[in-house]
């Protein structure tokens, strides 16, 4: 299980500079344990020159590395590019339970999906990046206050399904995808993937937070409050991962401990704002509301 924390430049105006971002996403993926597979033709970061608008350069695919991958995989491609400008960067995202060994991914998989607003604030300051790896869970908040003040450039995660107790099983996957979702509440969308018994890809109206636009102040007797998550797989079941929260109560990068499903208590960190993916007649807007993600 690990933490990542870092602060870098987001820059895309050359093939240099988009190169870096790249490469070191791509760095960061693999200290928190996710594994690259070995696909063909996956994209070479020393050669690799920016696509044009509106486009993708290349490719990878990552596994999942935990115990669980053997009887229930997971598997996540992430396609680098460039948007709607020449100077903004783009990322897609696919999850899936298979590949071809080609870079095409198959069995049980989300559609790709553009997960980054493409254009960043500044090409000269540094905005941080948290990641983490813990079993059962991927998350990534990718170049925060890149986009404006309070929104990043693009946020991953993807996360096992799990018992009474918090235990991942193999029954199916949430992911959750933002920033570059039109329509969507701040962007962000949440998908569930049921492997079993009958495997599914379940829209976005399937995944709830048990909170209302009203929560401004979680205070109960002096203590803060975290809000659960749920996804239908296809049962009703709470997610072990992240947890709705008050922005103002606990801003971007604040860590917090609590008990989301069962008794065993957890470190959680604040995603930030315009993290939020309630539903936009729930959400109260991004500067209320967000979302925690498992800090391990």
């Amino acid at each position: 299980m690990t933490t990542y924390t870092n602060a870098a430049v987001m820059d895309h105006t050359t093939d240099a500079a988009f190169r870096t971002w790249g490469s070191y996403l791509a760095a960061a993926l693999a200290t928190v344990g996710l594994v690259q597979t070995t696909d063909t033709g996956q994209i070479n970061w020393t050669t690799v020159t920016r696509a044009g608008t509106n486009a993708n350069a290349g490719y990878e695919i990552w596994k999942f590395n935990d115990s669980y991958q053997a009887t229930a995989p997971i598997f996540i491609r992430f396609d680098y590019g460039t948007g709607s400008t020449t100077a903004s960067g783009r990322l897609q995202v696919t999850v899936g339970t298979s590949t071809n060994g080609a870079g095409t991914m198959t069995g049980t998989t989300t559609t790709a999906l553009t997960v980054s607003r493409g254009v960043t604030g500044s090409t000269v300051l540094a905005y941080t990046t948290y990641m983490s790896g813990a079993a059962g869970f991927f998350g990534m908040v990718f170049k925060t206050g890149s986009v404006s003040t309070s929104l990043p450039f693009s946020v991953v995660t993807v996360s096992r399904s799990c018992d009474a107790n918090g235990t991942p099983t193999t029954t199916g996957a949430f992911c959750y995808f933002g920033q570059g979702n039109t329509g969507a509440p701040n962007g962000c969308i949440g998908q569930v993937l049921v492997f079993t018994p009958t495997p599914a890809v379940r829209s976005t109206t399937q995944v709830y937070c048990l909170m209302t636009e009203s929560v401004s102040n979680s205070l109960v007797s002096g203590d803060l409050q975290a809000f659960p998550f749920f996804g239908l797989f296809p049962r009703n079941t709470p997610i072990f991962s992240h947890c709705g929260i008050v922005l103002s109560e606990l801003p971007i990068g604040t860590t917090f401990v609590t008990a989301m499903v069962g008794t065993a208590t957890r470190t959680f960190i604040s995603m930030g704002g315009g993290t939020s993916i309630l539903n936009a007649a729930d959400a109260g807007g991004s500067s209320t509301h967000a979302t925690g993600m498992l800090w391990e």
